[in-house]
């Protein structure tokens, strides 16, 4: 077969549903299409998708790119709306058979559905892959996906099976390059649009599956920091402080389940623990932030959230640049959003502080800081940073009544000496 891998949030080989069955005499050819849309400016003037986004990006198709020319294949980059560029080049190049991950909100999934209207009757074949626990085995259908994270954790653990590691991709045939399809490639001096790291920076993150399973090796097996994950996991300042799979997680060039068997072999090496369990237990609220996703569908992007409500929710542009740029006041704030601003990271402690601060104090609204969020963060996951919004912000998940965090108390609690702080505002 003549057979067309479209690459989304899935930019890596190893336990790869899109080329786990495929046989020798296939003839591939895999294409990563970018929407243009990604690379336009937000109503606030900043761009959907930011420097360090994109850098990273850039770093993960090189580094996907150098592990398909090991079997001789050539991933194809091109810029434009997928639903034109793929049905092009399946009809110029005679494609039998076009294979995705899926998606589960709405521009992705108005994407596959525009493909699949405009390749038939050449089928569309989509395979999950962003979740630990596949949609299919949980013990409940989706419409019954519990409203709390804890009595979702309950029900799935020990009653959902999670699938063994898929097999390495077997050798098969390139297929002529796509050279006459009427549309461009990405050039890399664009992708790599001068997104120079801040000096301060404690880790450095390079985009791609060779840095993703070096990090997880180092993380679990070199260094034994998952040992002490639960202990640490708040902090603010060091590279190890958290795992930091999150980048790689979020496009697809680490996968859950390498992650989940990877953890369980350390287990059987060294012993299980909370610590260890934690890992776990975080993969389980990153699974519970899609399936919410997917449950709710459009509500996760209104004001009301998935609670459906009528929140006070103004514009504030003046206010709102102060937050996006680490110059409200307030030290604990600021230090977050410069680091942030600077880096394309900023920590979990960090990130619940500054949303709340956003909605509670400035009294902003929430979408705000989740589209500032979804430019900046390398991590950026569509559900996961629009779920979590919603937590905060009251419109979500969160079984408490007005949650609030006292940034100054947060402060004492996690910067005590004023290390982080003296870091960024220095």
């Amino acid at each position: 077969m003549r057979i067309l891998i479209w690459h989304r949030n899935d930019l890596r080989l190893h336990d790869n549903p899109l080329y786990a069955n495929l046989i020798a005499k296939d003839r591939v050819i895999p294409v990563f299409v970018l929407n243009p849309e990604l690379l336009q400016n937000t109503t606030h003037g900043f761009p959907r998708l930011g420097k360090f986004r994109l850098k990273f990006l850039h770093e993960t198709l090189c580094d996907l790119s150098r592990s398909l020319s090991q079997h001789q294949l050539n991933l194809r980059i091109f810029v434009g709306e997928p639903g034109l560029v793929i049905p092009q080049l399946v009809r110029t190049l005679g494609i039998d058979e076009v294979r995705a991950t899926r998606e589960h909100t709405w521009e992705e999934v108005r994407d596959e559905r525009e493909v699949a209207r405009n390749i038939a009757p050449v089928p569309l074949r989509l395979f999950e892959d962003r979740t630990l626990i596949p949609p299919e085995r949980l013990p409940f259908a989706i419409g019954h996906l519990p409203d709390l994270f804890t009595e979702f954790r309950k029900k799935v653990e020990g009653y959902s099976r999670i699938n063994m590691l898929l097999p390495d991709m077997p050798e098969v045939q390139p297929l002529e390059d796509a050279d006459n399809t009427g549309f461009s490639s990405i050039p890399d001096d664009y992708l790599a649009d001068g997104a120079a790291l801040d000096s301060r920076a404690a880790f450095c993150f390079k985009g791609g599956e060779t840095e993703a399973l070096r990090r997880l090796d180092q993380y679990f097996f070199r260094e034994h920091h998952v040992a002490t994950y639960k202990e640490t996991r708040n902090g603010l300042v060091g590279a190890d402080y958290s795992t930091r799979f999150s980048p790689w997680l979020a496009n697809g060039s680490l996968s859950p389940r390498k992650i989940y068997h990877e953890l369980r072999r350390y287990e059987k090496q060294y012993g299980s623990s909370q610590n260890t369990y934690w890992v776990f237990f975080e993969l389980l609220w990153r699974d519970y932030f899609r399936f919410v996703a997917i449950k709710y569908g459009n509500r996760i992007f209104k004001p009301g959230g998935i609670k459906n409500t009528d929140p006070f929710c103004p514009g504030n542009a003046p206010a709102f640049e102060r937050w996006r740029s680490g110059n409200t006041g307030n030290d604990f704030v600021d230090a977050n959003m410069r680091e942030l601003l600077l880096t394309g990271w900023m920590s979990n402690r960090g990130r619940q502080n500054v949303a709340s601060y956003l909605v509670k104090d400035m009294k902003i609204c929430w979408l705000d800081g989740a589209a500032w969020f979804e430019s900046q963060l390398i991590d950026y996951d569509v559900c996961s940073n629009y779920v979590n919004w919603m937590y905060v912000a009251g419109v979500g998940n969160d079984p408490r009544e007005n949650r609030y965090f006292n940034t100054r108390r947060q402060a004492e609690m996690y910067d005590p000496e004023g290390t982080y702080r003296r870091i960024w505002l220095g």
